[in-house]
């Protein structure tokens, strides 16, 4: 997480380090996943 914090465009973009943001993304995008691994299996 350290150096995703060090990026200057990451502060710039989110205005701050953004632990619980970085965190809260990765939950959604494997949320997305696997939603969208069940809806191909499903349909």
């Amino acid at each position: 997480m350290s150096v995703m914090c060090s990026k200057d465009s990451c502060k710039a973009r989110t205005g701050m380090c953004g632990h619980e943001k970085g965190m809260m993304v990765m939950m959604l995008v494997v949320l997305a996943g696997a939603a969208g691994h069940w809806m191909f299996h499903w349909f």
